[in-house]
């Protein structure tokens, strides 16, 4: 879909910007890309998601999907942590009336720029959608409220501004509220405690909430799960599904021209070798399936047709397809991919950390394997195929 040339030329400086601050300073990747995070956030990129009457540009899914799979093509942390950003403000500027500590942090976004985050998981692992309890509480105060908890993954955490905490009333975990959080009040602090194998510029530290006070404006009120139609439903893992596409195409410019290809490399005039040709055939493959997986699944998205099942089985496509380019891609490079200072155990460092996000395979075929088996007792289709007066044309355009 065609998109504004403003917001294009916004996408491109962007991303030019973002591969000259890196550079090659790092191709471990394990280090807080903080030039990275600047590059973009200067750019103007994590604007795209505020409103027009606010002072963004209102991009809609297919903008954003391009620009996250473009900055994640460069570093997929900081792909991962714009998409987490776009994922929370696109949802949060849906309130209405709008809060005055929304409004001014749209002018904050649209201004110098930052990064917003979305904070419920306490623990390291057994997410809350696993039904996991929450134990972070708020309690009310005259005139606001008090907070207190720590917080696990917090995604971008040193590159932050704000973000929605979703906490208990009153230590009631049957009674969630979400509260927007700006890092800088009083009594909010960040925990160094991210140290993963992969994604590890995305510096999921912890942040640690002691008697921070809010006024009423910071309340977002309860907090309630997505329905399967929900803007979030769908967004959240088709992002994720652009992050993987960004890897894989990172990977896709280790072997073009040889840059990271010592074999291609240091013999330029010879020919290919066998190992060379048929993982090069592999990889360009499957990367198209995983280009087809995410675009598919984008068009779809914006046309209200993919609900929350179909996006959770394209971002697990897509992770499968980019899992699948970045093995053949060092089956091509060789023994150098393996060394630490080779930029390919990176990318497939960040794919296995990447596997776990939300949401995971096992729910993703269970959900799919209960529509297919049990429609009854799984989320509905958009179009039921077995409904009486509906062209089976029709029906096949539409899935859960």
């Amino acid at each position: 879909m065609s998109r504004p040339a403003a917001v294009e030329r916004l996408i491109t400086t962007a991303v030019e910007d973002l591969a000259t601050a890196l550079g090659h300073d790092d191709p471990a990747g394990t280090t807080f890309p903080r030039a990275g995070f600047d590059a973009v956030r200067s750019s103007g990129l994590t604007a795209l998601t505020v409103p027009a009457h606010l002072g963004g540009h209102g991009a809609g899914f297919g903008t954003v999907a391009s620009a996250v799979t473009r900055v994640a093509a460069i570093d997929a942390a900081v792909g991962l942590v714009l998409a987490m950003h776009h994922l929370h403000t696109v949802d949060l500027f849906d309130a209405e009336p709008l809060a005055p500590s929304l409004a001014a942090l749209a002018g904050r976004l649209t201004g110098p720029g930052g990064f917003v985050g979305g904070l419920v998981s306490e623990a390291r692992s057994n997410a809350p959608h696993r039904g996991t309890r929450l134990a972070g509480r708020a309690s009310r105060r005259a005139g606001g409220w008090v907070l207190d908890g720590r917080k696990t993954y917090v995604t971008g955490s040193l590159a932050l501004l704000a973000a929605r905490v979703t906490l208990t009333v009153d230590g009631n975990d049957d009674d969630r509220r979400a509260f927007l959080v700006p890092f800088d009040a009083p009594g909010v602090t960040i925990i160094p405690a991210w140290d993963t194998v992969g994604l590890c510029g995305s510096v999921g530290h912890d942040l640690v909430l002691s008697d921070v006070r809010l006024g009423d404006d910071h309340d977002l009120g309860p907090e309630t799960p997505p329905g399967p139609g929900a803007r979030k439903a769908t967004w959240w893992p088709i992002l994720l599904a652009a992050v993987s596409q960004g890897i894989a195409a990172h990977a896709l410019e280790l072997v073009r021209g040889g840059a990271g290809v010592p074999s291609l490399r240091e013999r330029p005039g010879d020919d290919p070798e066998l190992r060379h040709v048929l993982h090069g055939g592999e990889a360009l493959m499957a990367y198209q399936t995983c280009r087809a997986v995410v675009d598919s699944a984008v068009a779809r998205a914006e046309a209200g047709e993919a609900g929350r099942g179909e996006a959770g089985a394209a971002k697990v496509l897509a992770h499968r397809a980019a899992t699948e380019v970045v093995d053949h891609v060092g089956r091509l490079v060789g023994t150098a991919s393996v060394w630490r200072d080779h930029v390919w155990q990176r990318l497939y460092r960040d794919l296995r950390t990447g596997v776990h996000h939300s949401p995971p395979e096992d729910v993703v075929l269970g959900e799919r394997a209960a529509h297919l088996l049990r429609p009854g007792r799984s989320a509905p289709p958009a179009v039921s195929p077995g409904r009486p007066g509906v062209p089976p044309a029709a029906a096949s355009r539409a899935a859960p």
